[in-house]
């Protein structure tokens, strides 16, 4: 099964990934919340898959920490950025161009964690979203930690209000399927569907979290903050974000997952 591509290339050919999880202190939320509860079940001498690393903050992230990190991304920019970076970081095992919709290439059971810190996002179509986490678990040992993340179709919707004021045909349209019918890069979903696909799988939910919360809305706040107060701020967030009732208010979503 393949990705269609081009439109997500395209995008990440554009921008600069590197630096979207560290540049205020409001994009570092996402970040520092999974890293919060990931670090709850992983440990040094772990073998990890990022398989779909980005700009690899979470693959440096771990392998500077001890972990035996492998790195694989759709994206070839992503992939010669991260090999540029290397030099600054504890050494990744391999780092290849890659589908987390093909994992064949790693034998069943090879990996105490993997990571789907992506491609969910980005995969308009059901079936490969499952085809996507079947990979994943396949190369996943029994009893290891799988983290898939996710973009919140409720609070993208309120994010990007301004886009449909004048079509709220779109808007509707947009809350169904879950992408924009002209731009089909980003997928949102609800938190009660993320669980539902799971469902799908023998797997236990370790966390369910809220990473960011309503970012999109207190952003400016958040970012006047000073050091001692966003550390405060950091630790309230943490108490909050498995509320259910805060899931589907932010931007975006994490499960931790244990494989059984």
């Amino acid at each position: 099964m393949e990705l269609k591509t081009d439109q997500v290339v395209t995008f990440y050919e554009s921008i600069d990934e590197s630096v979207r999880l560290k540049r205020s202190n409001a994009n570092q939320i996402e970040f520092l919340t999974t890293t919060e509860f990931l670090n709850r079940y992983i440990k040094a001498g772990d073998k990890l898959l990022d398989a779909c690393a980005g700009a690899g903050i979470y693959a440096f992230y771990y392998a500077d920490r001890g972990l035996e990190v492998f790195v694989r991304d759709l994206v070839e920019k992503n992939i010669e950025e991260i090999k540029t970076n290397q030099a600054q970081h504890a050494d990744l095992v391999d780092i290849q161009t890659g589908s987390i919709l093909n994992l064949g290439e790693f034998d069943d059971e090879t990996f105490d964690v993997v990571l789907n810190m992506g491609a969910y996002y980005h995969l308009t179509d059901k079936e490969q979203r499952v085809a996507a986490i079947e990979e994943s678990l396949c190369v996943l040992k029994s009893g290891g930690i799988y983290a898939l993340a996710y973009v919140n179709r409720h609070a993208n919707t309120y994010k990007f209000l301004d886009m449909f004021t004048d079509d709220f045909e779109l808007l509707e349209a947009y809350y169904e399927l879950g992408y924009h019918s002209k731009n089909k890069v980003f997928f949102s979903a609800s938190p009660e569907q993320v669980e539902d696909e799971l469902r799908l799988f023998d797997v236990e939910v370790l966390n369910h979290v809220g990473t960011d919360g309503m970012k999109y809305f207190i952003k400016d706040k958040v970012n006047a903050f000073n050091e001692n107060d966003f550390s405060k701020w950091m630790q309230f967030h943490f108490k909050i974000c498995e509320e259910r009732s805060s899931l589907g208010a932010s931007e975006h979503g994490l499960i931790i997952l244990r494989k059984k």
